[in-house]
């Protein structure tokens, strides 16, 4: 069975960002690094265990760095979920308390 991922609607917002922040120094590249994230994302959806366990930030949610980012996904039946794709330098603990709260 082949497997997928899906974004979440926060997903969607944070390649959007990533994309707009690359355009910014590196107009050419910015394109092809969401390609690249999302390449990684179909890749973690192959093996969803591969990732690290994050049951401390969420129930279930997993994480996988690509270069500056981390990749936040939850395994499901038909892939992984990807839940955020934040910037390695970013407060994570303090974005998924904030995310529960909503």
């Amino acid at each position: 069975m082949m497997h997928t991922y899906f974004l979440t609607p926060q997903a969607i917002h944070d390649l959007n960002e990533i994309h707009d922040y690359t355009a910014k120094n590196h107009p050419r590249n910015a394109l092809q690094f969401v390609d690249l994230l999302e390449e990684k994302c179909l890749e973690i959806s192959q093996s969803p265990e591969i990732g690290k366990s994050r049951n401390e930030l969420a129930p279930r949610l997993r994480s996988f760095p690509f270069r500056n980012y981390i990749i936040f996904y939850r395994p499901i039946s038909s892939g992984v979920e990807i839940i955020r794709i934040l910037h390695g330098y970013r407060d994570v603990e303090a974005i998924f308390m904030q995310q529960c709260e909503k």
